[in-house]
């Protein structure tokens, strides 16, 4: 008995240690080198990939792509890699990076553990929204013999054989024939009235989904309200804060508070279900300044080079990270991705329900932005911004600032006064306009929109504070 006790143990050690063997970590890394132009553009398609850049002094991109596999066997990685998890393609003008989406990881994965049999072609009768489309009948057909039509005959014979062809051609149309054309009528009728039975029942469905959509318009409408309801008295309770509030110093984020989650890794199940085997995709790239980048990243984070000139990026559900942005025909939409961004020089930020939206020094930025929290420490020259759904901070401005555009709709604008001298024109629909008291303004209104002009120590300076503000707040200090 404890000779068996024994073996059993035994066994399940070595079940253990086999598992231990065929499942265990394993990376590859992937490397491409280009010689590059002043001209070459870098364009990067990634999902679930993070993505790391650096600059240097050689016209040359390296890229270096890692995957990395946790629980995973020999057999199941080799099969992943084979499929090329990232592609690498390009020359001296053009290079293409993109990581392969989770559906190709899948199509790898299954491909080592199935052999897949394709399904009977009597299954695909039916398809599983769509109606069985009903073949039309066709009307029957004579029970005719009759003799090809002889042209020579008939004009040696003329209309005595024009008689006795149409004769034996008559004979054809019996008795039968006509019973059976008035059974196809009979079938004909009742498939109209069936046709137009399943013509009512999809006209009831397209009004009850009609309905539903007016039902669903109607309870967003009534969630907004809501919302604006709450947002009403969160931005009461934040005006008191700031009343007392130190300046906000700067801090370039990197850790747990600006991310979301780790947006990089995502797990797979080889046999469906709950993922076990983590996957993690790091690109690294080292190129010249002069390369320019195009990028399209969702869910991953991405970390810029020190200097980024042009850079021409679309991101969702993703991080940002960057030192220096420059350039005038840089463009960044980032959706639902929080940005750090410490000096700013030049171009267009998009930002759609993106917390955590942070610049440090902005030299010239154009912004636009929707349900999202932005904050700039520093504006340092000029600044275009439209604004809704989310508040704007601006903690300070440089006293030689050039000019400052800002257009709000359901949002709130917290700015701190320059202390050099500037003209302020406020134009304000159905809003809030909190000064300090020692600002002096001049108030006017004229068909419901309420104009405020003021200005500090000199009227006729070249520095400007532009404000167009409806259904929204606006705290100066």
């Amino acid at each position: 008995m404890n000779k068996i006790k024994l073996y059993k143990k035994l066994a399940f050690l070595l079940g253990l240690i086999s598992c231990s063997i065929a499942a265990q970590n394993q990376s590859k890394t992937f490397e491409e080198r280009f010689n590059v132009s002043e001209e070459t553009i870098l364009e990067i398609n990634t999902s679930h990939t993070d993505i790391e850049f650096k600059t240097w002094n050689k016209n040359e991109v390296l890229i270096e792509a890692t995957i990395e596999l946790t629980d995973v066997s020999k057999e199941d990685a080799e099969s992943l890699f084979e499929n090329n998890p990232i592609e690498i393609l390009g020359n001296s003008t053009s290079i293409k990076v993109s990581s392969t989406s989770r559906n190709r990881l899948n199509k790898a994965f299954t491909s080592s553990f199935f052999n897949y049999e394709y399904q009977d072609p009597k299954d695909f009768n039916r398809s599983k929204n769509g109606e069985l489309i009903e073949l039309v009948e066709m009307p029957p057909l004579p029970n005719v013999h009759f003799r090809k039509f002889d042209y020579n005959a008939y004009k040696n014979e003329g209309e005595a054989y024009m008689k006795q062809w149409q004769k034996e051609f008559s004979n054809g149309f019996d008795k039968e024939y006509e019973k059976n054309i008035e059974e196809w009528g009979k079938r004909m009728e009742e498939r109209a009235i069936r046709f137009e039975e399943r013509n009512k029942e999809r006209e009831q469905r397209m009004e009850e989904w009609a309905e539903r959509m007016v039902e669903r318009t109607v309870e967003q409408a009534e969630r907004q309200q809501e919302f604006q309801e709450r947002r009403g008295e969160h931005l009461r309770q934040r005006a008191e804060i700031r009343k007392h509030r130190d300046s906000i110093r700067f801090v370039l984020k990197h850790n747990d508070s600006i991310r979301s989650g780790n947006s990089s890794i995502f797990y797979y199940n080889p046999n469906g279900g709950e993922g076990n085997i983590k996957v993690k995709k790091t690109i690294r790239v080292k190129m010249p300044k002069s390369v320019k980048l195009k990028m399209n990243v969702k869910h991953g984070e991405v970390t810029l080079a020190e200097n980024t000139i042009n850079i021409n990026a679309t991101l969702s559900h993703a991080n940002l990270v960057a030192t220096t942005i420059n350039g005038d025909e840089t463009i960044i939409n980032a959706s639902y991705t929080p940005v750090s961004v410490l000096n700013w020089n030049f171009g267009l930020l998009r930002a759609n329900y993106s917390d955590n939206v942070e610049l440090n020094e902005v030299q010239n930025l154009i912004l636009k932005s929707n349900s999202s929290e932005i904050k700039i420490t520093k504006l340092i020259n000029n600044l275009v911004a439209e604004n809704s759904f989310g508040p704007l901070h601006i903690n300070s401005i440089a006293e030689n600032f050039s000019k400052i555009d800002v257009s709000l709709k359901n949002a709130e604008l917290n700015l701190e006064l320059p202390n050099s001298a500037n003209t302020i024109i406020i134009e304000s629909v159905d809003s809030k306009i909190n000064t300090p008291e020692s600002m002096h303004l001049n108030k006017s209104e004229i068909d419901g929109v309420v104009f405020y002009n003021s200005y500090h120590l000199n009227k006729n300076n070249k520095k400007s504070i532009g404000i167009k503000s409806i259904f929204s707040e606006v705290i100066l200090y």
